[in-house]
């Protein structure tokens, strides 16, 4: 008998990559990780720290409010007594179509919140965290609100705050040091680097035994790094109508699908064709 060698899936991996979306949204929706995501959502909000802790968190699909209405995804949504939202997503490509959408995802929360006939509004602070270059604005944050020519604010309820990534790292940044803290972990690329520089620090340690956690299936990564670009490719069509083409441009988009890896099962199902028409468009 040949004994045959395997890999023992249990082995913690040491490279990491805190910023992909799936783990992402697993530390910032944790009960383990919360006391640190309060300190920084409430230094970047203004929020009390003690609010956040005790708030609802959750994610995914918003209501549809007809059948022909695209999925809407938000990253985190975090839900508090006092009629705030705070909405948080991770920006990974430089796409004014990402930061439209984000911004239509938390109106439309807004929206639902608030009830007919009332003069009372709760509060959406839309939160981009921008893993990216290029953006022109030096600052480590950036807030925006609806403005009038003179620049007084005419709706105080909206509030969308980008997190700069790039220059929040650079060394004259001299913004909230819980907030630099925070992103100097999500951009740690080393698990045994991320336990030196945050040895000591209670509330950041337990984001890091979560972290931990996570790396113990080393699938897991390289499962979602592939699910997130394939999202990525899918939206980008979505934004160019391919999908709702003809003949000639479904062809060009189950092209585009099958260069980028995704399965036969999942091009059948996002373009609504048979088997037959699939073979068609291929030949």
């Amino acid at each position: 008998m040949v004994a045959i060698e395997t890999k023992d899936v249990s082995t913690k991996i040491e490279e990491i990559n805190l910023l992909n979306d799936a783990i992402f949204k697993v530390i910032f929706r944790s009960k383990e990780t919360r006391e640190g995501v309060a300190k920084f959502l409430s230094r970047v909000t203004k929020v009390p720290e003690l609010d956040i802790q005790n708030a609802h968190f959750f994610g995914g699909e918003l209501i549809k409010t007809n059948s022909k209405e695209k999925t809407k995804i938000s990253d985190v949504i975090i839900s508090l007594e006092n009629d705030i939202l705070i909405v948080v997503e991770m920006n990974q490509h430089k796409h004014y179509n990402q930061f439209l959408k984000n911004a239509s995802y938390a109106m439309r929360l807004f929206s639902e919140l608030t009830p007919i006939n009332t003069q009372t509004y709760p509060t959406i602070y839309l939160i981009n965290i921008d893993n990216f270059r290029g953006l022109k604005t030096k600052k480590g944050i950036s807030a925006f609100q609806f403005l009038n020519d003179e620049g007084e604010s005419e709706f105080d309820n909206y509030k969308s705050i980008h997190i700069v990534i790039e220059n929040i790292l650079k060394d004259d940044y001299n913004g909230d040091e819980e907030i630099k803290k925070m992103i100097t972990f999500l951009t740690t690329k080393n698990l045994t680097e991320l336990r030196k520089k945050f040895k000591g620090e209670r509330v950041y340690m337990r984001m890091v035994e979560k972290v931990e956690q996570l790396m113990e299936g080393p699938e897991m990564l390289g499962y979602y790094d592939l699910e997130e670009k394939q999202k990525w490719e899918l939206e980008s069509m979505k934004i160019t109508g391919l999908l709702e083409g003809k003949a000639a441009e479904k062809a060009e988009v189950l092209k585009n699908m099958l260069d980028n890896g995704f399965k036969k099962k999942t091009i059948l199902k996002i373009l609504n064709i048979t088997d037959q028409e699939y073979k068609q468009l291929q030949n």
